[in-house]
């Protein structure tokens, strides 16, 4: 079945761009663990925090 111009619209504006960030070795623990407890994953946990914090942020 061919993909609609909903279906692809959909996907370009939910694209992700990757980045490269360095925490703490203490961060980075901190964070794997948080993800596992919540079943979430790292990428997943940031973006909500980035979310929440940057609400207000244009």
């Amino acid at each position: 079945m061919k993909e609609s111009y909903l279906d692809r619209l959909d996907k370009i504006q939910n694209k992700k761009k990757k980045l490269t960030i360095y925490l703490t070795s203490d961060m980075a623990k901190k964070l794997k663990v948080y993800a596992a407890r919540e079943e979430k994953t790292i990428s997943q946990v940031v973006e909500d925090a980035l979310t929440s914090k940057l609400q207000d942020v244009k």
